[in-house]
């Protein structure tokens, strides 16, 4: 049953007792990479000049398909209406030590541009140190609270499950629960999932929240993947938890693979989906309910859909990037390029390779991706 841990096994909790006052925050010792930018850039005037680049990220890369200058606006009113709000950012961790350090500073940075915020993070079984840095970085960020968990559960792949599907809903539960406890009464709550080799754009989150009269925004979840030759083929990611507006029916991965939105087109009307981070009206959030056996945020979203909260959509502009997925002979198609290359052939750089190319979070050259997959 989703909400209670399994009989028989150990739960505990840690968290900063400390009381806090608005904007004092503790971050000095995570590094943070910001570049001026220019007033105008390409977005038109209005771009708020604090959603500034960070580890690589470049918004600029990422330009709107449509009227920039009303994009530029409906950040501008969001970024605005972010520093009058207090919100949660909330994720699940499990053996993520190769990837905390880079989602922590992003948690921070995004916290910061909102008048106060807190970070909830859901820990359990790690085996590779996640717990105890996370505990280190709780010991530093007084915004921080931890839950932390030894259920002895499995590693469940990233595929459809119904028991996936169940101990997820449990997960995410665990944080909901201390939400309703502690920030019922504040703005809104950010659910993000920590493993992103991308991470995600602020400017993004900024555009949904510039948006009126949601209850839910969920992101464009993007990742790239080689197609025969095609080094960089970006897909929609997140089936499981996709439903389309009129539809409560699960629909086949490669049919949500392909699957394209633009950035700065309008947000789409949808039953449920997610794409790596989802921010929610503090009351719809409280008000939903997990559970299980489909992907944890579809019973969560008919949930709110029930209780009259149906103004769920995904926002085009909200990108997150998963990174890549690696297929079978991508070290071999990655040697014949390098082949091609030295011949004087040209063949498209590589975006987020595998190690065997030196991985990065994200590549200045991503977006120009993106933009020639949209322009082709």
């Amino acid at each position: 049953m989703v909400g209670q841990p399994p009989k028989g096994r150990t739960t505990f909790c840690s968290h900063s007792p400390k009381v806090l006052q608005p904007q004092i925050g503790s971050t000095k010792w995570l590094p943070t990479f910001r570049r001026q930018r220019s007033g105008d850039d390409g977005f038109g005037k209005g771009v708020p000049g604090r959603m500034q680049p960070r580890w690589g990220w470049d918004e600029s890369r990422f330009p709107p398909q449509s009227d920039r200058h009303a994009y530029a606006l409906q950040v501008a009113k969001g970024a605005a209406r972010m520093a009058q709000q207090r919100v949660v950012l909330i994720g699940l961790a499990r053996n993520l030590a190769s990837k905390i350090r880079s989602t922590a500073s992003a948690l921070e940075s995004l916290g910061r541009h909102f008048l106060d915020y807190r970070i909830a993070i859901y820990e359990n079984d790690s085996e590779d140190g996640t717990g105890g840095w996370l505990e280190q970085w709780r010991d530093r960020q007084e915004r921080l609270v931890l839950i932390r968990e030894a259920l002895g559960d499995p590693k469940h792949p990233p595929k459809r499950s119904s028991h996936r599907g169940e101990r997820m809903g449990y997960y995410r539960s665990q944080c909901q629960a201390l939400v309703r406890e502690r920030w019922s009464n504040w703005d809104a709550a950010i659910l993000v999932d920590l493993d992103l080799d991308g991470l995600f754009s602020e400017e993004g989150v900024a555009h949904s929240f510039g948006a009126e009269q949601w209850d839910f925004v969920g992101s464009n979840g993007l990742i790239f993947r080689r197609n025969r030759w095609d080094a960089n083929r970006v897909i929609q990611y997140d089936a499981w938890a996709f439903r389309p507006a009129g539809s409560w029916e699960a629909i086949p991965t490669g049919q949500v693979n392909t699957m394209v939105w633009q950035r700065g087109e309008p947000m789409v009307p949808v039953y449920s989906c997610f794409g790596g981070l989802g921010i929610y009206r503090m009351e719809a959030y409280c008000a939903g309910r997990y559970g299980g056996p489909d992907c944890e945020h579809v019973p969560f979203h008919r949930s709110l859909w029930e209780q009259g909260f149906r103004q769920l959509y995904l926002n085009p502009s909200q990108l997150v990037l998963y990174g890549r997925k690696v297929r079978r002979w991508d070290r071999w198609v990655h040697r014949i390029d390098r082949m091609l290359g030295k011949l004087g052939l040209s063949r498209p750089p590589w975006h987020f390779p595998p190690d065997f190319s030196g991985h990065q979070s994200i590549a200045a050259t991503t977006g120009q991706a993106i933009a020639s997959r949209a322009a082709g």
